[in-house]
């Protein structure tokens, strides 16, 4: 049950995620801040994030983030044209991880 809520906690993280975009730049570190809040909070330690600053309209942008113990992920937003948001593949990701660190402890 716990494991529930806390992956329902990054879901509501995730589905506020509207980060401005303007023409072709991208505010990488708003990204990055709210893909690490994504999974902080699902339960998940996350030692480094990094996201393109750069997207066009239309494009799916993936960011690197870095897992405690150093297993390393594709996170994905697609690039709106005034914002960059979460995708059901975003979600997916990090309730994958998150339920796969559930089954190891």
């Amino acid at each position: 049950m716990r494991h529930r809520l806390s992956v329902l906690s990054a879901l509501a993280v995730l589905s506020s995620l509207g980060l401005v975009a303007c023409g072709n730049s991208l505010d990488a570190e708003s990204i990055e801040n709210d893909a690490r809040q994504g999974f902080e909070a699902a339960g998940v330690t996350v030692e480094d994030v990094s996201c393109p600053d750069e997207g066009d309209e239309g494009e799916t942008i993936e960011c690197d983030v870095t897992l405690e113990g150093g297993e390393e992920v594709k996170l994905p937003y697609d690039v709106n044209e005034d914002s960059v948001d979460a995708t059901d593949d975003t979600v997916k990701v990090i309730t994958d991880v998150a339920a796969k660190q559930q089954q190891k402890k």
